[in-house]
């Protein structure tokens, strides 16, 4: 049986406005449209179209959905894996900004969010903090030389990170590295498009942002 604009519109809980948008950007087109112009839709549509209207509401893109339907199996498979990894780097940069509005307040200094919109990889480089200012910051230094050297294109500032033992005297420091050619021995660590708590902090603090590391914990 087929139905007007205005009924399919109750039967999906879809606006006519929205039928016609689907249209537009050929993601839904009517069943019929007759001579006059009126568009018919059949029970089939249904499914499709509330399939269309539950991604859109889960932030998918018009054109991905449309290769999603028509796509084999396989690849709607892959593209469900990436638009999940896409949802909990979203579900992590809320959860991020809900902690850092929530620790915030007129005094706060250091922390910041950095928001990351595309992919990036980080090559860390593990560091005795203990061995003085000026050796840690060498060592940083002639890292990045030889990431240099080995052809790997490195951004100017860098990130360090301490683990979670409060003793530990370890950390590591990351340079956010461009070239896709990474040799294997290198410790890389890939990060999705999100946003990010950061502390900034210059090379010749002590011990570098320990103390403001220990002081967020």
């Amino acid at each position: 049986m087929l139905m007007t604009i205005g009924q399919f519109s109750e039967r999906t809980g879809l606006r006519p406005k929205t039928l016609r948008y689907y249209e537009e950007v050929k993601l839904l087109l009517p069943e019929v449209r007759s001579e006059n112009g009126y568009r018919h839709y059949s029970d089939a549509q249904i499914e499709k179209a509330q399939l269309i209207s539950s991604l859109r509401q889960a932030g998918v893109s018009v054109a991905d959905i449309r290769q999603f339907l028509s796509s084999d199996q396989a690849q709607k498979e892959d593209l469900l894996a990436r638009w999940r990894d896409e949802a909990a780097a979203k579900l992590l940069s809320i959860q991020v900004a809900h902690q850092f509005l929530n620790g915030l307040d007129s005094q706060t200094k250091h922390v910041h969010l950095v928001y990351w919109d595309h992919p990036r990889s980080i090559v860390w480089l593990p560091l005795e903090v203990g061995a003085g200012v000026a050796a840690w910051n060498c060592s940083a230094q002639d890292y990045q030389r030889r990431l240099s050297a080995i052809g790997l294109e490195v951004e100017r500032s860098s990130y360090v990170r301490f683990p979670q033992d409060a003793q530990s005297t370890r950390c590591e420091i990351g340079f956010v590295i461009a070239s896709q050619n990474i040799p294997p021995d290198q410790q890389v660590e890939k990060y999705a498009p999100t946003l990010f708590a950061t502390l900034h902090c210059q090379a010749n603090m002590p011990l570098p942002c320990k103390p403001i590391f220990a002081t967020v914990q």
